[in-house]
């Protein structure tokens, strides 16, 4: 049976306010899924999607009817609207199955082996690292505006007490 409510959004393409009803009915179901504390926007928050829902639901399967050249959307309509809809805004978790198909073919492939003189984290070489310089410094002093990278020291002078060709 289809509230008001739906029909008034469904037909109207806007969102029509949720019945007393409905808003019991989703406080009866989180209180069969034994949650017992929530805030209260969560009973407007998945009534507000579940009249999106079934009006998106509603609107395909009349278009589906209405494809078949019929005038009234009939049981199979909306199953073919929920099986398409479901196929793409819906994820299903794989089967136990591919899961230990996917887990056996993981733990087929050895750990890498650890070297026994290096101790403490093991870290990527300096390319993958977020810790290596990516930035260069620029000699203010050289009029051909030359470059060096953080790693090469010949631009100091080593006439300024920093050490870095400033004076504080």
């Amino acid at each position: 049976r289809i509230s008001y409510t739906l029909l008034s959004f469904h037909l109207n393409n806007k969102m029509a306010e949720p019945t007393p009803t409905d808003e019991k009915t989703i406080e009866l179901i989180l209180k069969t899924m034994d949650v017992k504390q929530y805030d209260a926007n969560v009973v407007r928050q998945l009534s507000e999607f579940y009249h999106r829902y079934v009006g998106e639901i509603l609107s395909d399967a009349k278009t589906y009817a209405q494809h078949a050249k019929r005038d009234k959307i009939g049981v199979n309509d909306v199953k073919v609207a929920l099986d398409i809809k479901s196929d793409y805004c819906f994820t299903r978790p794989p089967t136990e199955e591919n899961l230990k198909a996917i887990v056996a073919q993981k733990n087929k492939q050895p750990l890498p082996s650890i070297s026994e003189n290096k101790y403490g984290i093991q870290l990527p070489s300096d390319d993958y690292c977020l810790t290596a310089a990516n930035y260069q410094i620029t000699d203010s002093e050289a009029k051909g505006g030359r470059q060096t990278t953080s790693g090469d020291k010949s631009w100091d002078t080593g006439n300024s007490r920093d050490g870095l060709g400033t004076d504080k």
